[in-house]
C-alpha cells in the first residue's frame, strides 16, 4: 500500500523554477498530497510576467514579500520544502530561518540549468548552500549528479538525485507520439546576458542577418528568453526585439518570435544556441542544434563548450557558408534525464526519503 503524501510547500521565483515545479505540485495532488505555492514577489523587483500567470493557471498561489515568507509558510506547517529558489545570500537566509522553524521538515532543491559548473566560483557557492540548508538535491541528469558530488562538499545524509528536469516531460512525451516535421525553421534561442555587450549582440544580429540571406528559403526566427524587460537572475540589458527593430538591411526571413519552444520545433530544420538549456529541449525533440562559439575568445565565457561532446559547437561563419556538421543528438539523451516521468520521479525520491523519517 502506497503511503499518503504528506504536506508540501512550494516556494517558488522566476520562470524556470516556476515551469519545473508546477508539474511536481500537480503530480503531488494526484499522490494524494496536499501542496501550496507561495511566489516571492518583490514589488520593487516585479518579474511575475503575464507568461508566468500562464504558468501558475489553476493553481491558487499566494504571493509573499521575501521577508515574511518564512512565517507565513511556518503558520502553514508544510512536511515538505521544495525551495524552488536561486540560493544567494538573503534567500539563504529566508530558507535557513525556516528550517529553524520548521526543524522536522524534509527541504528540497534543485539545479535547472543545463551548465552547472560553467562558473566555478559560483557553482562551488551554491553546492555549499543547498547542502547545508537541503536534505535531497535533485539536478537535471547524471552530469550534474556528479558534478555536484565530485565538489566533496555534500555531507552524509544528504542525497543527491538525477531526477531530470520536470519541465522536459511534457516535450518528451508531444515528440514521442509525433516526430517534428521539418518546414525549414531556423532557431535561434536567446538568452537574457549572454552575448553580454551591445556591440556583440548587434554583431550577432548581423550574421544572424547573413544567415538568413544565405538561406532565402527559410525563416531564421529568433525566440528571445523574455518578451520585455523584468527582473530576473539573469535580467536581460539590450533586449533583441529593440535592437533588431533598428538594424539596417534587415531581410524579411529574420523574425522575432514569443511561441514556446515546443511548438517551434514542430517547423524546425535547425536551432541554434550559444548555451541555453532550449538548446537542450530542441535536441531532445529531435532537432539538430548548435551551439555557437563565435563569442567565447577561446575562453568558453559563454559555455558553448560545455556542449562539445555532442559535435555540435560550431562558428555560425560555418553555417552561414552552408556546412551543417552532424550533431550527436543522443547526446542530450547520454547527460540529460528525459522519459516523461522526471515529475513522477522527483515525487517518489523525495516520498521514499519522507518515509525513512516516519
Amino acid at each position: 500500500m502506497t503511503m499518503p503524501l504528506p504536506r508540501a510547500a512550494f516556494l517558488l521565483r522566476y520562470d524556470s523554477f516556476v515551469r519545473n515545479h508546477v508539474p511536481v505540485a500537480q503530480r503531488w495532488r494526484e499522490r494524494g498530497g496536499e501542496a501550496r505555492l507561495w511566489v516571492v514577489d518583490d514589488p520593487l523587483k516585479p518579474w511575475i510576467t503575464r507568461e508566468v500567470e500562464g504558468m501558475l493557471a489553476g493553481e491558487a498561489w499566494r504571493r509573499s514579500h521575501p521577508l515574511r515568507l518564512a512565517s507565513r509558510v511556518a503558520e502553514w506547517r508544510p512536511n515538505v520544502v521544495f525551495a524552488g529558489l536561486i540560493l544567494r545570500r538573503g534567500t539563504a537566509r529566508m530558507l535557513a530561518r525556516l528550517r529553524r522553524l520548521r526543524p522536522g521538515a524534509l527541504f528540497v532543491g534543485g539545479y535547472i540549468g543545463a551548465m552547472l559548473d560553467n562558473r566555478p566560483r559560483g557553482f562551488v557557492k551554491g553546492v555549499q548552500r543547498r547542502a547545508r540548508l537541503c536534505d535531497l538535491i535533485w539536478t537535471p541528469g547524471p552530469r550534474g549528479r556528479d558534478a555536484v558530488l565530485a565538489t566533496g562538499l555534500v555531507p552524509p545524509g544528504v542525497d543527491v538525485e538525477a531526477t531530470g528536469l520536470p519541465s522536459f516531460d511534457q516535450l518528451a512525451r508531444r515528440f514521442a507520439a509525433q516526430p517534428p516535421e521539418p518546414r525549414g525553421d531556423i532557431l535561434f534561442l536567446g538568452q537574457p546576458t549572454y552575448p553580454k555587450g551591445r556591440a556583440e549582440r548587434l554583431d550577432l544580429l548581423r550574421r544572424l542577418a547573413a544567415l538568413a540571406r544565405a538561406r532565402p528559403c527559410d525563416s531564421v526566427l529568433l525566440k528571445p528568453r523574455f518578451q520585455g524587460a523584468t527582473h530576473h537572475a539573469h535580467r536581460p540589458r539590450h533586449h533583441y526585439g529593440e535592437l533588431l527593430a533598428g538594424l539596417r538591411n534587415r531581410p524579411p526571413n529574420l523574425e522575432i518570435t514569443h511561441r514556446p519552444i515546443p511548438d517551434l520545433c514542430g517547423g524546425a530544420t535547425m536551432a541554434l544556441t550559444l548555451s541555453s538549456t532550449g538548446g537542450i529541449e530542441t535536441m531532445l525533440a529531435g532537432v539538430p542544434t548548435y551551439f555557437l562559439d563565435d563569442w567565447c575568445a577561446g575562453s568558453n565565457r559563454y559555455g558553448s563548450d560545455y556542449f562539445r561532446d555532442s559535435a555540435g559547437v560550431v562558428s555560425i561563419e560555418r553555417l552561414i557558408a552552408g556546412e551543417r556538421p552532424p550533431v550527436r543528438l543522443d547526446w542530450a539523451r547520454e547527460v540529460f534525464t528525459c522519459d516523461g516521468h522526471n515529475a513522477e520521479r522527483l515525487v517518489e525520491r523525495v516520498a521514499e526519503r519522507w518515509s525513512t523519517r516516519t
